[in-house]
């Protein structure tokens, strides 16, 4: 396991110049973003005017705001805590709905590595859970978990290598994003 902890994130400019992002991992470890050699990139980035977003040639993106009151991308409606995929070759505008967000994004090479993100609570304080191959973050939203023995605050991550079996804990309502990428 890997412990990424929010201080400790890279802070770097959008690709368009419009604000900035914080770099949370990117893969293979050596990779160079955006024109590199990177399969992901898993970041957020605080949102504080409505923008265009940057394009990402040959790429798809999970984007999910998880503080704040949402945005619309375009036509869709982008609520708190609800992942949307979208194509990195579209022409996004982000459009604020009431004030500031924070989003949780994952760009990736379309092809080469599939990512599926989901939210999720705790409805119970202990979570067990058996990993498929691949690579495996977990991003505290709210509160305080552990995954194993790392404790996350709000905004830390924890990146998972591999199949196995982690153990999640952290008090009831507590939220976080699951994201995990399978190189093809």
């Amino acid at each position: 396991m890997k412990m990424l902890r929010k201080a400790d994130y890279e802070i770097m400019p959008w690709k368009n110049g419009m604000g900035v992002t914080s770099q949370i991992d990117i893969y293979p470890d050596s990779a160079q973003f955006p024109d590199g050699d990177f399969l992901w990139r898993l970041s957020s980035a605080t949102v504080s005017a409505s923008a265009p977003f940057s394009k990402f040639d040959n790429c798809d993106r999970l984007l999910a705001v998880w503080k704040g009151k949402g945005m619309k991308l375009n036509d869709h409606d982008l609520p708190p805590l609800t992942p949307y995929k979208f194509s990195g070759d579209s022409a996004m505008e982000g459009v604020l709905k009431d004030g500031e967000v924070m989003d949780l994004g994952i760009i990736y090479r379309r092809g080469k590595v599939s990512v599926d993100m989901t939210s999720e609570e705790f409805t119970k304080e202990v979570v067990a859970m058996t990993l498929e191959p691949g690579f495996h973050y977990f991003f505290c939203v709210s509160g305080s978990m552990a995954v194993g023995q790392n404790l996350l605050e709000e905004g830390d991550t924890v990146r998972v290598d591999g199949a196995q079996a982690v153990k999640l804990s952290g008090k009831l309502g507590t939220k976080y994003f699951h994201i995990a990428a399978m190189p093809r």
